[in-house]
């Protein structure tokens, strides 16, 4: 019964409401994981989980049990207080009260600004590596094998919290070692970056995922180096986005505009259930938008007129100097990338490899074709790039996406 009352009780047309303090809770974010009643499993109630409940105004008493509810979709701890004897659902309310207001911190030395969240746990306050404007979060996996699921109940996704505003500096008891704060800064400071870039890039101005991003650093899928990208949906159809990098993953502007790129490609393309195939030209397509756009970042980062086309994992200037293909003829069915590609149920390694086919034409656009045409400045090509994204179905193909930007 109380399953079913708390099942009710979440996906109410009501889209909040109030707890034991008199505060609010966002039912269809919490709902999210809880999309079906069986999902809610609540065994071995005993006499140690009753509680005498009293209402607001004292003058009603209730035997409730109190329920511990971990919502891993929103790394939330969440309480549910039900009538013993009828099931009715009392409340349902946060164990962490983040501040509405957005506060700031500072790295060991307060050198460095940037935004922060206080937080309040049960009493306890401390500050936490979140940005409440932009609605970015990160997170550590402390070497665990996300198995690229980052939604698997049994990962423990740490945040960075600090016991004062000041990051990385052991002497102010911070909550984890001062090479976790300073690596999750560093990480956090390139999320931002990118995020600023598309959200305040004229003729772009993209904020991404409604519900914002999850950013988290030293998982060890993949041996702990790689990273990725994915997103989840809740049931108003809103998006959250996330990023993962790995143990050994360069925690560098290359890499981390290239993965955050990758929320802004997938929340406009539904690349996350893209067809599985053998060649996989729209896996290629999707690489190459993130090495475009994060080639594109470092640049402005760096205050670069034009991109060095050369990042942290392929020279899109010269692909052949990795032995990667610049235009499609070049692509080698017996390569390495190639073969183990087509064995990849998702095509990863021919995304990766063939990709250099579409970055190097935007390498080309930059630079009028090695001087045959009119170069695109830095602005006009990320906007060309970025526009004609909007036309691209999921199984895009060399050809479509040629056609699309024509």
């Amino acid at each position: 019964m109380i399953v079913e009352n708390l099942k009710n009780y979440l996906s109410s047309s009501a889209s909040t409401n109030n707890n034991t303090d008199g505060n609010s809770i966002d039912t269809e974010a919490f709902s999210f994981k809880y999309t079906n009643a069986e999902e809610i499993n609540i065994t071995n109630l005993d006499d140690k989980d009753l509680y005498i409940f009293f209402d607001s105004n004292n003058e009603e008493a209730k035997l409730v049990y109190i329920l511990n509810l971990d919502e891993t979709k929103t790394f939330s701890s969440y309480r549910c207080i039900a009538d013993a004897h009828s099931g009715e659902i009392v409340s349902v309310f946060s164990d962490t009260v983040m501040s509405e207001t957005p506060t700031i911190g500072y790295n060991s030395d307060g050198t460095e600004s940037f935004p922060a969240v206080l937080v309040n746990d049960d009493g306890e306050e401390y500050y936490r590596l979140a940005d409440m404007d932009r609605n970015i979060l990160i997170g550590n996996l402390e070497g665990q094998n996300s198995k690229q699921d980052i939604w698997d109940e049994n990962l423990n996704k740490e945040y960075i919290d600090s016991s004062d505003a000041y990051f990385g500096n052991n002497e102010k008891s911070s909550k984890h070692d001062e090479e976790d704060q300073e690596r999750a800064l560093d990480f956090y400071k390139h999320v931002m970056t990118s995020y600023d870039y598309f959200a305040n890039t004229d003729g772009i101005n993209d904020t991404g995922f409604e519900r914002g991003l999850w950013a988290f650093f030293d998982d060890a899928y993949d041996n702990g180096e790689n990273g990725y990208a994915t997103s989840g949906i809740y049931d108003d159809g809103s998006g959250i986005g996330v990023i993962v990098l790995g143990t050994e993953t360069y925690n560098d502007i290359d890499t981390v505009a290239h993965e955050y790129t990758h929320t802004i490609t997938r929340n406009i393309v539904d690349w996350n259930n893209r067809p599985k195939n053998e060649e996989c030209e729209w896996g290629a397509i999707d690489e190459a938008y993130s090495d475009i756009f994060s080639t594109i970042i470092n640049a402005k980062t760096n205050n670069l007129e034009v991109p060095t086309w050369n990042n942290t994992y392929r020279n899109i200037a010269d692909p052949g100097e990795s032995d990667l293909p610049s235009k499609i003829s070049e692509i080698d069915y017996k390569a390495s990338w190639y073969t183990e590609g087509k064995k990849h149920i998702s095509g990863q390694d021919y995304s990766h490899g063939a990709s250099t086919v579409i970055s190097h034409a935007a390498y080309l656009m930059s630079n009028g074709v090695n001087g045959q045409y009119t170069a695109l400045d830095i602005d006009t090509l990320a906007l060309l790039w970025y526009n004609t994204l909007h036309l691209l179905p999921p199984d895009c193909s060399f050809v479509v996406l040629r056609a699309s930007m024509e």
